[in-house]
């Protein structure tokens, strides 16, 4: 009862992490090419400070690019090649397998093999990265019955959760998130001439 609580409570943070992170993604794309519209009609006026101010600032500048996924630790890589897929996901994998795998939808028509086949391929990417959450959701809606889940995969959902927040957060931390959210306008001017300043410095294209 008790991993069927923390399960119920894991996909519902889980689920509202996913969506915040796509839409998050979206934002950002939208941010960009408004700064980047804006940054190329700004001519900074600010005098050069001195080197020392100007290495400090740097310092607190991100170039306005989407923030990379860290690279995976080698340990973590080493993990991951001898981690055996979970038999649940592998039980569920074959269920959805049965109903949408490419091979069975010949005779579909056109739209349907497409809705069906990225059902699969959502599947597929969700057994490789141990993905409990993204099993379900997909079960779910070939109306599957997946099987309880296991501690292990409560600890998997929690360390995907986890995942989730610090990609949200590595994002909302860049220079050009902040910017677009600023609603002081003074304050976005400081932010782009700080910006242009180290492209400059750093001999970025601007």
């Amino acid at each position: 009862m008790i991993i069927e609580s923390k399960y119920q409570l894991l996909v519902v943070r889980t689920r509202y992490l996913k969506n915040t992170l796509e839409l998050t993604k979206e934002i950002f794309q939208q941010a960009m090419s408004v700064f980047l519209e804006n940054l190329a009609g700004v001519e900074s006026t600010t005098t050069v400070p001195p080197k020392e101010e100007e290495e400090q600032d740097a310092q607190k500048v991100e170039i306005p690019q989407p923030p990379p996924d860290p690279p995976p630790e080698e340990d973590e890589i080493i993990e991951a090649k001898k981690e055996e897929k979970d038999e649940n996901l592998k039980q569920v994998f074959k269920k959805i397998a049965s109903k949408v795998h490419p091979d069975k939808l010949q005779n579909e028509a056109e739209d349907e093999k497409e809705y069906k086949a990225s059902l699969f391929e959502k599947a597929r990417i969700s057994l490789d990265e141990n993905d409990y959450c993204g099993i379900v959701d997909i079960a779910e809606e070939l109306g599957i019955d997946p099987p309880p889940p296991t501690k292990k995969q409560i600890q998997l959902m929690k360390k995907m959760t986890r995942n989730l927040e610090a990609e949200i957060s590595r994002i909302e931390e860049t220079l050009v998130w902040v910017w677009y959210h600023e609603e002081e306008e003074k304050e976005r001017q400081a932010l782009m001439e700080r910006y242009i300043k180290h492209a400059k410095k750093n001999n970025i294209r601007t």
